[in-house]
């Protein structure tokens, strides 16, 4: 397979050169053999008149002498490699494409200049290879003469002369791919649009599943084109059925144009009508009505990205065409089922009930009986899977199941972005931050990726930064999507985490009078208030913060029941007893007693301090909820105690192991920074801050 190729190029490491190892007698050794008797021989004599070998080493480390020696006495002469290697005091590792500091590498070298070097070199040989093969014999040195006795001419030249373009096309490609697999368009040149949910036309039962999963596939297809800005599902969906007219949507989405439609099934046979409108003028400049049978779902969605893309005058590349009319299942009784299953997931999602939750698995159990290698049928089981454990983090029948079936579903198609999508929430479930980054990755870095969940990926590293104490990073992530949208309330509170954890008052002031500007009645404005009074020992005031939080009608104890029970231990300082124990109360009834971290300060709250920090012994936390704790008010009556004390400290070293292990797998080239999306849906590079 891979060893029929005409150029080859090994990445070079310090494993590379072992004669026990598989690469090394399993390709290197076996290509070399090859090409020695091949028609175009192992050494190309170049237009330039240089003479040039069909191994090209890629070499991301410094080789010792001996491996040096192994590699030259192979290959016949001095080692003429392209380096990618980053190269200073104390450091010998791979090159990346966005280098913190490229100013202090040794080698001067820069990572789109390597590539470039690659390419050219790529082209030179397959030049070369072009000449007919007389030409070749009469300028090639004796000894590297090759044997072959075919010319490079006539149809089987025009096919050779495909491959060899083909081949340097992949080649760059390779290179390229981790470093820009789109390159972004400025913001002002996208074209906007939203695609309204088609409304259903008879039995909402039999029609609403196939309505709603025609439309996810068009707007997921759409996003794929850096030309179009697409809003997202939860943007549109609150114009289902909407009265309005599409001028006045298009207004309050700010969007250029519209798609609306709708859906109907009836048996076997599926109508689809769909508009795309200009709302600018408020005129329908495409439509269609398909009429087709069930069988023919796929063609439908596709034709319609397809037209709407074209309407729109958006860039065709093969990649785009190959990712619209993938077909994710030949069997359409199992799409079938999995749609109705993605329907029952959302009326969860909406409602909680978690009826329509066993539902949902049901459906995809069902779904996977018909077709055993629906990729996307895993990958959506495994999310189910891992919503009925959300409530029991601490089991491990559904994560067993959740990680076994994303790994199923990545073992059918690799490319398959929901099965990363699950790893990733994983492990940041199980606090397991290094995996849970390395996923969140692996996620965006796959080829293709929808817009909103490119965004919800950006968040989860920058929680996972931010958890790691990693401030920097951490804000990098969240700046990117504020840079998007600037009212992302996610996005501010995962911000206040950060800036919380770091002690920064100054900065937690700018946050707050920007929280301020876009909802005053916002939790977040009584909860930053509170914990700048905290940080400057304002007791007084926090009081008056928290009191206020309390008294909002939005009130709500999620994610801030630490200052929640401080209230309630003010109160009870106060001499308010009754309504400190309610409020403790309401807190433990909510969050249960599974939290051993919330049962520790509410058995602080009742002054039993031992059982309370036995509670402590393996409890992990991240660097918010460290920091938080050295001020933390419940905290005060044991912070001199030793138990306490190694608490703290344990969970500063695990935190600090973490980031250890993650720069090793940065420096060793194994995790990389992906594309990612900003400016709504136009991707561009990320750089490390």
């Amino acid at each position: 397979g891979k060893l029929k190729c005409l150029i080859f190029m090994p990445i070079i490491s310090h494993t590379y050169c072992d004669p026990a190892s598989y690469a090394w007698n399993n390709e290197f050794l076996v290509y070399k053999k090859l090409t020695e008797t091949d028609s175009f021989g192992l050494k190309v004599k170049l237009h330039s008149g240089n003479v040039a070998s069909r191994i090209i080493p890629i070499r991301i480390h410094d080789l010792d002498t001996q491996d040096r020696s192994l590699l030259e006495s192979e290959l016949g002469g001095v080692l003429r490699s392209i380096d990618f290697i980053f190269k200073s005091t104390g450091v010998n590792r791979p090159l990346r494409a966005h280098e913190d500091h490229p100013q202090d590498n040794q080698n001067k070298t820069y990572y789109r200049d390597q590539i470039n070097k690659v390419a050219n070199l790529t082209k030179e040989i397959i030049l070369a290879l072009k000449q007919p093969l007389v030409e070749r014999q009469a300028a090639a040195p004796p000894a590297d003469a090759p044997t072959a006795r075919v010319l490079i001419k006539g149809k089987k030249g025009m096919v050779l002369t495909g491959i060899l373009i083909l081949l340097a096309l992949s080649l760059i490609y390779y290179f390229q791919k981790s470093e820009s697999t789109y390159y972004s368009t400025p913001a002002d040149a996208r074209t906007a649009i939203a695609v309204i949910p088609l409304s259903v036309i008879g039995d909402p039962e039999e029609g609403q599943y196939l309505a709603d999963g025609i439309t996810d596939v068009i707007r997921s297809n759409l996003s794929i084109f850096p030309e179009l800005k697409v809003k997202s599902r939860t943007s549109v969906e609150q114009y289902r059925n909407s009265k309005k007219t599409i001028p006045e949507i298009a207004r309050e989405l700010d969007v250029l144009f519209i798609l609306e439609g709708s859906a109907q099934k009836s048996g076997n046979d599926i109508r689809v009508v769909v508009q795309l409108i200009d709302a600018r003028t408020d005129v329908n400049i495409w439509s269609h009505q398909y009429d087709k049978k069930f069988e023919n779902i796929f063609e439908i969605q596709n034709q319609i990205s397809e037209s709407i893309a074209q309407s729109l005058k958006a860039a065709f590349t093969p990649g785009i065409i190959d990712r619209i009319r993938r077909i994710p299942t030949a069997n359409f009784e199992s799409y079938d089922l999995f749609l109705r299953a993605k329907q029952a997931g959302k009326m969860y999602e909406k409602s909680g009930d978690k009826t329509y939750l066993n539902q949902a698995i049901h459906l995809l159990n069902q779904s996977l009986e018909k077709d055993s290698q629906f990729a996307m049928g895993y990958s959506w089981l495994a999310g189910l899977k891992m919503l009925t454990g959300v409530d029991n983090v601490s089991g491990t029948a559904w994560r067993d199941s959740s990680f076994l079936l994303a790994h199923r579903a990545l073992e059918i198609d690799s490319t398959v972005t929901e099965a990363y999508l699950v790893l990733s929430e994983l492990y940041q479930l199980i606090h397991d931050d290094v995996h849970a980054l390395r996923f969140t990755y692996d996620a965006l870095n796959t080829e293709w990726m929808d817009s909103a969940s490119t965004i919800r990926l950006i968040k989860r590293l920058g929680a996972i930064y931010s958890r790691l104490g990693e401030v920097d990073e951490a804000l990098y992530f969240f700046n990117e999507i504020l840079k998007s949208n600037p009212v992302d309330i996610d996005a501010l509170y995962e911000t206040f985490y950060v800036l919380a954890a770091g002690h920064q008052v100054d900065k937690l002031m700018s946050l707050l009078k920007r929280v301020e500007s876009i909802n005053p009645d916002d939790d977040l404005v009584d909860v930053i208030q509170a914990h700048i009074a905290l940080e400057r020992r304002d007791y007084a005031q926090l009081e008056k913060a928290l009191q206020h939080r309390q008294s909002r009608p939005s009130h709500s104890i999620a994610g801030y029941d630490s200052y929640d029970l401080m209230y309630a231990l003010l109160l009870k300082k106060n001499g308010k007893d009754n309504e400190a124990s309610r409020l403790a109360d309401e807190i433990k009834n909510q969050w249960g007693e599974d939290d051993n971290y919330l049962m520790t300060q509410l058995q602080l709250f009742d002054g039993e301090f031992r059982n309370a920090l036995q509670l402590l012994t393996s409890e992990e936390i991240g660097w918010y909820t460290l920091n938080l704790c050295t001020i933390n008010l419940l905290f005060e009556s044991v912070n001199a105690d030793p138990q306490f004390k190694r608490f703290l400290e344990r969970n500063r070293e695990a935190i600090s192991d973490k980031r250890d292990r993650i720069r090793q797998l940065e420096n060793q080239g194994y995790l990389q920074r992906p594309m990612q999306y900003v400016k709504g849906t136009v991707p561009r590079k990320l750089s490390r801050p």
